[in-house]
């Protein structure tokens, strides 16, 4: 899409705000011509003065009058441009954030966060800059030109001449002189979005950062992001500065050639003195603003760039889905048939893979790391569409599915679940906005983390991201969160692959619960969960390589009986440790 077109596109979106627009404009045509009117009365004062003609007052009352009229419109202008800014971008952040949970997960993968959290910021700043400013700059500069072109008309077309030629030359230059501009902007915002997710990164691994004494290396890439988007915005304050000195030598020179042109009309007669001071007074001020033009340009060139990354994420493609809302609960809840996939350049991520799973049934997916456990979880969440094959959920397949409906009927518990940074109370009525206290302690009760709440309280902080909360506790709400829902199928990915063998046992008692009257879905490592599934099915390499029960998986001498020998192995010799430790503190 070609630059235009995204500044076509802000506009139209400007114009859904026409009252606030249509008033700055107003407002600021009408503070222009009353400036230029007593600018242009102020060389009949002149005249009026010289020739002591008694209606010297009245022209001077009038001229007071007009000017004591420009502060109103003046204020109003100011007003009613900085309300449409700030309204449009409250739709824009808007529209941004909505898009982000639109888009879809392949897509946005492919995105940096800190690139987005940049065009959510810098990029909406600069298109605030430019309605502000920039089009109000346009607009003055369009009315100052017709208005001082139509009164220096009726002084000397000679003079007139002088002015549309200084316009005439300056704008196109500056704007040439500019043209570079939109690319070395649009560089600087791509490595300042870049720098952005480095902090990002750094932060959210400081703690492994400063265990293995990296924060030098953290450091020197962080600084070569941010070192590149400073050489970028060199390069365009240098093209700024040179533009700005263009602008005021071509800005100028109209206004000079015009006074000297005037000065020898009068000493010929053709002009009074009064027509001089007018001339003084118009051009000066047409011509201030004419010198404001590489600023305006600068503007443009800007808003060029953040258009582009604005509406150019806007544009992003978005998760497609079908119209079907309702559950078939006759059917199969989860039933893949032959279904392949591969994330972008990689290898085959499931092959030929299968699966059904019965109402009520719970099913396991065990297996080494990579073997398509999530990327099943998320075929089923309608993130990813299965490339070959078919998976139906609930009897319909999910590319008919009206995905919004489709996770209704999902509760998700991770490996690592998502805590916001509020109050555990508004983490838990994310999962049912209308809980009051007894259903959520009663949930936290049934999650086995009832005793912390008691202690802490619902409005207890819980930090970004949990970090506030134990590795088991942050499991544990994730829990009641689940049981609030109360969704028909239950998906477990990895959730106790975190945590140690205290907390595992706490969390795994709550995920009982839970998986109570439920169907499930279960991915993980930790067989101990897995072995109470009715089917588990072991997946390496995208295919299911071994299925059954746990006693009929450890009689075929798989894959599955040698990972139980080596976890039992290795839950032996911790608890040995466990016991040792024990010991030697009592002696």
């Amino acid at each position: 899409m070609q630059k235009r077109s995204y500044m076509g596109r802000l506009m139209r979106d400007v114009m859904r705000h026409w009252p606030w627009y249509f008033v700055s404009v107003a407002s600021t045509v009408a503070y222009l011509l009353l400036d230029l009117v007593v600018r242009d009365m102020s060389g009949r004062l002149t005249d009026a003065a010289l020739a002591q003609d008694q209606g010297f007052v009245r022209l001077l009352a009038a001229t007071m009058a007009a000017f004591a009229c420009t502060f109103p419109f003046h204020g109003i202008s100011t007003w009613s441009k900085s309300t449409l800014s700030e309204r449009l971008m409250y739709r824009m952040r808007l529209r941004m954030g909505e898009k982000v949970g639109k888009i879809s997960i392949m897509r946005l993968g492919e995105e940096r966060s800190g690139d987005i959290l940049s065009r959510m910021g810098g990029e909406l700043d600069t298109l605030s800059t430019f309605v502000l400013n920039g089009l109000s700059f346009i607009t003055t500069l369009a009315v100052t030109f017709v208005a001082t072109v139509s009164m220096l008309l009726a002084i000397d077309w000679l003079i007139t001449l002088i002015i549309v030629a200084g316009m005439a030359v300056c704008v196109p230059l500056c704007y040439l002189f500019t043209k570079s501009v939109q690319k070395k902007e649009l560089a600087m915002r791509e490595a300042l979005g870049r720098a952005t997710q480095t902090a990002q990164q750094n932060f959210g691994a400081i703690d492994v950062i400063k265990s293995f004494r990296a924060e030098a290396a953290a450091r020197r890439k962080y600084g070569v992001e941010v070192e590149q988007a400073l050489f970028q915005e060199i390069k365009t304050l240098r093209t700024g500065a040179w533009s700005r000195s263009l602008g005021e030598v071509l800005g100028m020179l109209p206004f000079f050639a015009a006074m000297i042109v005037g000065a020898f009309q009068v000493s010929a007669g053709r002009l009074s003195a009064g027509d001089l001071v007018s001339v003084f007074a118009l051009g000066f001020s047409f011509c201030t603003w004419l010198r404001g033009t590489p600023d305006a340009v600068l503007y443009l060139q800007k808003s060029y760039a953040s258009c582009e990354r604005v509406y150019g994420f806007l544009d992003l493609p978005e998760e497609q889905g079908g119209s079907n809302r309702l559950p078939d609960l006759s059917s199969a809840v989860v039933d893949f048939s032959h279904v392949d996939f591969s994330y972008t350049g990689q290898s085959p991520t499931l092959q030929d893979f299968s699966l059904r799973v019965e109402r009520g049934q719970t099913v396991a997916l065990v297996g080494p790391s990579g073997g398509g456990k999530s990327t099943v979880l998320r075929i089923i969440c309608g993130f990813l569409p299965p490339q070959k094959g078919e998976a139906r959920l609930f009897g319909t397949p999910v590319g008919q599915w009206d995905l919004p409906s489709l996770r209704k009927n999902i509760s998700v518990v991770l490996q690592e679940s998502y805590l916001s940074p509020g109050t555990l109370r508004e983490n838990l009525l994310t999962a049912r906005a209308d809980a009051d206290d007894q259903t959520l302690m009663q949930a936290c009760r049934r999650a086995g983390v009832l005793q912390f709440v008691r202690e802490r309280g619902l409005d207890t902080p819980v930090g970004e991201r949990g970090g506030r909360l134990s590795g088991g506790e942050r499991q544990r709400v994730a829990v009641a969160r689940a049981l609030l829902k109360d969704a028909p199928l239950l998906l477990l990915d990895e959730p106790t692959s975190a945590l140690d063998i205290h907390s595992e046992k706490a969390v795994r008692q709550g995920l009982n619960e839970l998986m109570q009257g439920r169907t499930t879905v279960i991915a993980t490592h930790r067989l101990n969960l897995a072995r109470q599934a009715d089917v588990i099915l072991v997946i390496s390499g995208g295919r299911v390589v071994q299925r059954g029960d746990h006693e009929q998986l450890l009689a075929q001498e798989g894959i599955y009986a040698r990972m139980w020998r080596e976890q039992e192995a290795d839950d032996t010799a911790n608890s040995e440790k466990r016991e040792a430790g024990h010991n030697g503190q009592a002696r």
